[in-house]
């Protein structure tokens, strides 16, 4: 009777250890899809920005130096937005993972508890 409800415990537990992995699976998914989206949305923008600026180039076409120039300074200006943007994409996702591992060791310490308290309470019952 006692390895019957010890099995069925085991079971339950197993159940829950997989519904969680799953939810945080979906959890993960929905980040990285969020974040592609926002990688989406800023490359959008900075060709939208450089359009712009060779309009700009064509405009001012007439004194070459001043075009020179103009380059140089949309470059480094394109290169500073690039850096600026990898840094930020840098640190949300490494926030992302931060956040999943401390999610991920609060369930299993959570898991843990459940599981101590569980034997606990079968040793209490069968004394």
């Amino acid at each position: 009777m006692l390895m019957m409800v010890i099995i069925i415990i085991i079971i339950i537990i197993i159940i829950i250890i997989i519904i969680i992995i799953i939810i945080i699976m979906i959890i993960i998914i929905i980040i990285i899809i969020i974040i592609i989206i926002i990688i989406i949305i800023i490359i959008i923008i900075i060709i939208i920005i450089m359009i712009i600026i060779i309009i700009i180039i064509i405009i001012i076409i007439i004194i070459i130096i001043i075009i020179i120039i103009i380059i140089i300074i949309i470059i480094i200006i394109i290169i500073i937005i690039i850096i600026i943007i990898i840094i930020i994409m840098i640190i949300i996702i490494m926030m992302i993972i931060i956040i999943i591992i401390i999610i991920i060791i609060i369930i299993i310490i959570i898991i843990i508890i459940i599981i101590i308290i569980i034997i606990i309470i079968i040793i209490i019952i069968t004394n």
